[in-house]
């Protein structure tokens, strides 16, 4: 009878939360959404402030209550988690809302490198910051489609991966 062994116990279960780069157009779009409210403060100010100032807080308020959320909303965070022969990635908006972005079986993955593999299908699709230690480029099939994958891989996931997918892992030479 084999010994129990704790890192054989888990070695098909891995899960991973990320955050991603911020893009130019998301910040253009922060700035331009604080100057929106801010411009819509100072004349919503001008114009109640004097005849009606309890108005004129209460649309304060809402402006910066408004501008808070939305501003939340424009950071993106991915988690994904490998079991049972699938990769379930799930993407997060304003560290609450989540939703299932893809599910795929590891069975369909075609490959998997370590780094950022330039040979893979474009376009790439980032789960994680360009420039992780961590990055590993898995190419998969779905739909008789090849797509491309960057997530951030610790120890624990690139454990998983070659549980699962030990016959297409290449590591860099």
């Amino acid at each position: 009878m084999k010994k129990y062994e704790p890192d054989n116990l888990n070695a098909g279960y891995a899960e991973f939360l990320t955050s991603v780069d911020t893009t130019p157009g998301v910040i253009l779009a922060r700035i331009a959404i604080c100057l929106v409210s801010l411009l819509i403060i100072i004349f919503s100010m001008r114009a109640t402030l004097n005849t009606m100032p309890a108005v004129s807080f209460f649309l304060l308020v809402a402006i910066l209550f408004v501008t808070y959320f939305v501003l939340r909303y424009t950071k993106v965070e991915y988690e994904y988690i490998i079991a049972t022969g699938e990769f379930e990635l799930s993407r997060i908006l304003a560290e609450r809302t989540r939703k299932v972005y893809l599910t795929f079986k590891t069975a369909d993955i075609e490959s998997v490198s370590e780094g950022i593999d330039a040979s893979a299908p474009a376009p790439l699709f980032f789960t994680c910051k360009k420039n992780d230690k961590f990055a590993y480029t898995i190419v998969y099939s779905s739909n008789g489609v090849k797509k491309s994958l960057v997530i951030s891989a610790p120890p624990k996931t690139v454990q998983c991966l070659k549980y699962y997918c030990s016959r297409v892992f290449k590591t860099a030479e």
